[in-house]
């Protein structure tokens, strides 16, 4: 009988810390996620500096030298 119990908390100790194992990983790749969405959205990332746009005219067309 005591082998039985033994056995079934093993078991059952191996899925909680399977779950917890996986539902760290989880949070760890949401928090991943969400960091990427915020430094995605930092419009100073998006720009074009400067000094790599051509110049344009009124209309929008580029001058180039």
């Amino acid at each position: 009988m005591n082998d039985l119990l033994d056995n079934l908390g093993e078991s059952l100790g191996g899925i909680w810390d399977s779950a917890v194992e996986g539902g760290n990983s989880w949070v760890d790749a949401w928090f991943n996620n969400e960091a990427e969405k915020v430094s995605s959205a930092a419009p100073e990332e998006n720009r074009v500096p400067d000094r790599q746009q051509p110049a344009q005219q009124p209309n929008g067309q580029p001058i180039w030298y």
